[in-house]
């Protein structure tokens, strides 16, 4: 069963959080993860000043590129770094929320 952890600590089952809780944490996540992709665009920014080779460089410009405008092959964050989100929307949708 797969659970959410509520800010306090406490896990709750998603099929049981109410449809504004999962509402208000499936708008979280999404937030977070734009926040996520905008450190990932900053390091790797930071990371290129002090890259050496033209090849190092190419590739660390197509990484940027891929955080900055996502397309069918750019690495899926959720996917990475919060698996559940995929969970909270599938119950939203369940529920004809989405």
């Amino acid at each position: 069963m797969k659970t959410w952890k509520t800010k306090d600590g406490t896990k709750i089952p998603i099929k049981d959080m109410t449809d504004e809780h999962l509402l208000r944490a499936i708008n979280y996540l999404e937030r977070y993860e734009n926040h996520t992709r905008w450190q990932l665009i900053r390091q790797a920014d930071f990371m290129l000043a002090g890259c050496n080779g033209e090849i190092a460089q190419d590739m660390l410009n197509d990484h940027i590129d891929d955080l900055i405008i996502p397309h069918e092959d750019s690495p899926d964050l959720f996917e990475d770094y919060c698996p559940i989100y995929y969970d909270l929307v599938d119950e939203a949708k369940e529920r004809r929320l989405l």
